[in-house]
C-alpha cells in the first residue's frame, strides 16, 4: 500500500512541481486542490493519507481552516506549505497542531524529510494495525512491533519486538507491496527493517535495539 498525498495549492506550477517530488519517491498524490471545497471533496473520497495544505489558498477559507477540519474528521498527519513566517501566520499554524511546516520555496529534500518524518511520528503516536492477507491467510499485528523482515527462499520471517514472529510465504519483494508505504525500508536483497526502530547507521550498517544489520549500496538511497 503506497502512502496517498493531498496537495492543497492554489498556485498550478508549484502544485504540480511538488506532485513531482512527492510521486518521485514513491508516494502517491491524491489530487490537487486549489480551495476548501475542492479539498474537502478529494478528503471525503477515503484515499487520503496525508495532506500537503498551503496556508493561504483561493476563496474564504485559508488552509488552517482544512487543518481544523482535517483533526475533526479524519485521523491523518499534515504539513503547511507557507511564504509567510509572521507571528500571526505561526500562532495560526500552531493551533491547528500540524506534523510541521515548510517554507516557499519548497526544497524537495526538505519537502521529502519532513513527509517522511511527519509519516513517522504519526506512526509512533497512532500505532496501526495492520491486517496482512497473503493468498488464504491473514496475519494482524502492530505496525509499531514489526522490527524487521527477512527473507529464506519461499518465506519471509517477521521479526518482532514481542517475540512473536510471523512466517509468511511471500518473497521480500512481493511482501513490501502488501504492506504500508514506508512500514520497511529494504537495506538488501533479503532484509528489509522498520525505520521507527532505527538507533543509528554507521558506514555500510543500521543499527536497531542493539542489533546490526549490512545496508547494500542497492538499497542505501532508502536512507
Amino acid at each position: 500500500m503506497k502512502t496517498h498525498i493531498l496537495i492543497v495549492e492554489d498556485e498550478v506550477m508549484i502544485a504540480n512541481i511538488i506532485q513531482l517530488h512527492i510521486e518521485s519517491a514513491g508516494y502517491v498524490c491524491a489530487g490537487i486542490a486549489i480551495d476548501y471545497e475542492e479539498a474537502i471533496e478529494i478528503l471525503e473520497q477515503g484515499k487520503v493519507n496525508m495532506a500537503l495544505l498551503d496556508v493561504n489558498i483561493s476563496g474564504n477559507e485559508k488552509g488552517t481552516d482544512i487543518g481544523d477540519y482535517i483533526n475533526l474528521t479524519y485521523k491523518i498527519p499534515f504539513l503547511y506549505l507557507t511564504a509567510y513566517s509572521d507571528r500571526q501566520t505561526i500562532e495560526d499554524i500552531k493551533n491547528t497542531l500540524p506534523y510541521g511546516y515548510l517554507k516557499k520555496p519548497i526544497d524537495k529534500d526538505n519537502l521529502l524529510i519532513t513527509i517522511e518524518l511527519a509519516m513517522n511520528s504519526f506512526a509512533q503516536q497512532n500505532p496501526v494495525q495492520i491486517t496482512l492477507k497473503v493468498g488464504r491467510d491473514t496475519y494482524l499485528f502492530r505496525a509499531d512491533e514489526l522490527l524487521y523482515a527477512e527473507a529464506d527462499h519461499i518465506y519471509v520471517s517477521l521479526v518482532m519486538t514481542t517475540g512473536k514472529n510471523l512466517l509468511v510465504r511471500s518473497s521480500l519483494t512481493a511482501l513490501l507491496e502488501l504492506l504500508p508505504a514506508n512500514l520497511l525500508k529494504q537495506i538488501n536483497r533479503s532484509q528489509a527493517i522498520n525505520p521507527q526502530h532505527l538507533e543509528r547507521i554507521s558506514g555500510d550498517k543500521v543499527f536497531l535495539i542493539q542489533q546490526s544489520f549490512k545496508i547494500s549500496p542497492l538499497f542505501r538511497d532508502n536512507f
